[in-house]
């Protein structure tokens, strides 16, 4: 029988004075109807919170599970993770309790975006990964933020999908930092069945500087659909080979509103609505230059073979 053994004082910090009561009531749970780990990988990975697809496929493609917190406000946002094998809790406590109770029958705990969770798997025994994904570490105040600060100091390693981002996360004490280029779902966003018949189409949400963008595309002969989140609505994830098989082209420029970010430039790497238009037999415009091979650094068997090598490289 394995024995749980937790700090106290984490626990406190996490939850509020009834904690011993309510974990006590989940341990229950668990042992009542919970299921076992069936991750067929040699190395045992449990991922934390969902991150717009990165995680959630990542999980599904390496066979590790998966459990992130239920999107009350935007239903729509989470229907990448409804795609995919993942438990899903209506609160971070729910989460972070499971994470904490199941945490003996995992090699690696993988968090995403929640680098505040890293120093109580370090104190349970585990290795830990803090992956960051764009705004969570690029977005202003939030690479120097404190408990950010010191909560990705625990990691054991830091991954980081885009290249501008390394320069970025800071740390209290040295951590290899690595970049981890994104991947795709390549079975949902493939060449078959798309007709291209439509220009140009351009995806932005808030955090965008939208008259920035606006005015690089100025000088695009071609007719481009801007299609603002705020107002056209979330597209659904199982929808969204649908919607770029209609363009000929996806414009990727991505320059971010100075309030929420320091970066002036534009992002160099690629985004997923790039990476899935390429997918899906279209163009992109990238940096000033019209791209249609999918780049060999986002092949899932490439990235899969880059981080189960970074997983080793910790155990």
């Amino acid at each position: 029988m394995h024995v749980l053994e937790v700090d106290p004082t984490i626990c406190l910090a996490i939850f509020d004075n009834n904690w011993i009561e309510k974990l006590t009531e989940y341990i229950k749970l668990e042992l009542e109807g919970g299921q076992p780990v069936t991750n067929p990988s040699s190395i045992k990975v449990l991922h934390v919170n969902r991150a717009g697809g990165a995680a959630e496929i990542l999980a599904v493609y390496r066979g590790d599970d998966l459990i992130w917190v239920q999107h009350a406000q935007n239903p729509k946002a989470t229907s990448i993770t409804g795609m995919y094998p993942a438990r899903s809790f209506r609160t971070r406590r729910g989460m972070i309790m499971h994470a904490i109770w199941n945490a003996h029958r995992y090699d690696i705990i993988h968090l995403h975006t929640v680098d505040v969770l890293a120093p109580i798997f370090r104190l349970l025994g585990k290795k830990v990964v803090v992956h960051y994904h764009g705004g969570d570490i690029r977005n202003r105040g939030k690479s120097r933020r404190w408990r950010n600060y010191t909560g990705r100091g625990f990691a054991n390693i830091i991954f980081y999908n885009n290249k501008d981002m390394g320069e970025l996360i800071k740390t209290w004490r040295p951590i290899r930092k690595v970049y981890v280029p994104n991947m795709i779902d390549e079975n949902l966003f493939r060449k078959e069945g798309h007709a291209h018949e439509k220009a140009g189409l351009i995806i932005t949400y808030g955090a965008h500087d939208k008259k920035r963008i606006k005015k690089e595309l100025e000088g695009i002969p071609e007719r481009v659909f801007f299609y603002e989140r705020e107002i056209h609505g979330y597209t659904r994830y199982e929808d969204m080979a649908k919607l770029l098989g209609r363009y000929k082209t996806y414009y990727d420029i991505r320059y971010l509103n100075q309030k929420f970010t320091d970066k002036k430039n534009a992002i160099e790497d690629m985004s997923l609505c790039a990476l899935q238009m390429l997918a899906c037999g279209g163009r992109v415009y990238h940096q000033g230059e019209y791209i249609t091979e999918f780049p060999a650094a986002n092949k899932k068997e490439n990235v899969l073979s880059r981080i189960e090598e970074l997983y080793r490289s910790i155990m």
